[in-house]
């Protein structure tokens, strides 16, 4: 129950103690767990993104619709107390629902859901994914749908039944949290409760990558320019997909809302072997000046695509780290900051 004392000891380096008495949260509303998730959707997972909440028109109504970072769709299901048979029963109608949209119905689900209490406003989703995944919607439908369950506790004929189906090939992951209060401050643990041993979709992703960069023979241009984009942008973390590496800031939004925003892409063409394509997201070249922007095009070379972002390929042997690359990349980090910290003052 709430409110039950946990004391723990401080141990000084003089092997004294210092005790220290935390109270144990064991249910929360399911609305304050829902608001501390979607604020702080690292808590769940590093890179996920949330773009429903509460989402309506399927049987039911699941608590969150994220993104992770390969580009996979994750419903999450989230209880305030302990995890029961029904939630299982429960994530497993969502998905089925979702499994059985079209691409194009989709879309538009999630378009028509997204923006409400907290998370970001996709006005079109499949233009969206495109430009953080760099990769088409249609590739969503190629992976399962993840399924999560979050609550406080769970219980013990959960736990046997989701051993049962992820032994069977249907791979639902469950994690809680342990939630402590001492005076006006909350400290959150959590826990994994772990799949039989499998490689992961990230491990997968990089495995297809690595067997495509040494298809192609690209492996040392793809490290140049990956050494080049984390050495002028270090404050990035590096995604890979399955033809190349997205490179994301994390933001806040207009909402207050923490989100993992793609500004650079490297990326490989089959039909083009050793050669990598950098991109520069619209979001990015937004932030440059028109001289600026000629400068890449005029000097650097670089193209402009429909969709505003600006890419150039370059070839194996043929790379150079150019001076003015760095300032464009610098100013870029620059004004990324600059729009943050407004933001920051406007809240």
């Amino acid at each position: 129950m709430n409110g039950a004392k946990i004391k723990i000891w401080h141990v000084k380096k003089e092997g004294t103690l210092k005790p220290i008495t935390l109270e144990s949260i064991h249910r929360l509303k399911e609305k304050e767990f829902e608001d501390m998730i979607v604020k702080n959707p690292e808590l769940l997972e590093e890179g996920i993104r949330i773009i429903c909440r509460q989402p309506s028109g399927m049987p039911g109504t699941p608590d969150l619709l994220g993104i992770d970072d390969n580009g996979n769709l994750v419903i999450f299901e989230l209880k305030g107390g302990k995890l029961t048979r029904d939630s299982v029963a429960q994530i497993i109608e969502y998905v089925s629902y979702l499994n059985d949209l079209s691409v194009e119905d989709l879309c538009a689900y999630i378009s028509q859901n997204s923006g409400k209490e907290g998370t970001e406003k996709i006005e079109n989703f499949e233009k969206w994914y495109r430009d953080n995944f760099s990769k088409e919607v249609e590739e969503i439908k190629g992976q399962p749908i993840r399924m999560i369950l979050v609550g406080l506790e769970v219980d013990p004929k959960v736990r046997k039944m989701i051993k049962f189906l992820n032994e069977n090939g249907i791979n639902i992951d469950i994690f809680t949290f342990e939630i402590f209060r001492k005076d006006k401050e909350e400290f959150w643990a959590k826990i994994e409760f772990q799949k039989p041993p499998a490689k992961s979709e990230k491990e997968k992703t990089l495995e297809t990558l690595q067997q495509l960069i040494t298809e192609l023979q690209a492996t040392k241009i793809v490290e140049e320019v990956r050494k080049f984009i984390k050495s002028n942008w270090s404050e990035t973390y590096e995604v890979p997909l399955k033809t190349g590496y997205s490179y994301c800031f994390s933001e806040i939004t207009e909402k207050g809302t923490s989100s993992a925003r793609v500004y650079a892409n490297i990326y490989l063409d089959r039909r083009k072997p050793k050669t990598v394509y950098l991109k520069l997201q619209k979001r990015a070249v937004d932030l440059l000046s028109e001289d600026e922007k000629k400068n890449l095009k005029v000097t650097l070379k670089f193209k402009e695509d429909k969709y505003g972002h600006f890419y150039a390929e370059f070839e194996e042997g043929k790379w150079q780290e150019s001076e003015e690359l760095r300032q464009i990349f610098e100013k870029i980090k620059e004004k990324r900051k600059e729009k943050e910290k407004q933001l920051n003052t406007n809240e």
